[in-house]
């Protein structure tokens, strides 16, 4: 299995917890290994709290347009964009089998993109399930 968490972390320069709080759980609880080495390195400040400004248009809109373009489909609008209060406007569909299936669509999608990547770049095979 593939642990993104650890995947993302070894392949970061540094990780934001963004609050201070989270940054102490990732620190002493979630990966309490990765810190211990990052400190005997040298490098205490791999793991940092900072509110760095991204907003739902810069991480879901760009980094996920499939996600984006479901949300902007059952909203009837990008307004979402400027404000994320929109977005609770989505449950209404909670049991909406169509935005399920989309969803889900989605979701392998977005897998399937790893996975490719991971072979191309890695020669790296990967269950998508």
């Amino acid at each position: 299995k593939i642990r993104m968490g650890n995947l993302a972390i070894v392949g970061s320069n540094k990780v934001n917890g963004v609050a201070a709080i989270h940054t102490e759980i990732i620190k002493k609880e979630t990966f309490p290994e990765y810190y211990r080495w990052a400190c005997d390195k040298g490098e205490p400040d791999k793991i940092v709290n900072m509110t760095n400004g991204v907003t739902q248009r810069r991480w879901v809109h760009c980094a996920n347009p499939v996600l984006s373009a479901i949300f902007t489909k059952y909203l009837g609008s990008q307004k979402w964009l400027t404000d994320m209060t929109l977005l609770k406007d989505m449950l209404k569909y909670k049991e909406d089998p169509k935005l399920h299936a989309e969803w889900m669509a989605m979701k392998q999608g977005c897998k399937a993109k790893l996975a490719a990547w991971l072979k191309e770049i890695m020669d790296f095979d990967i269950d998508q399930d």
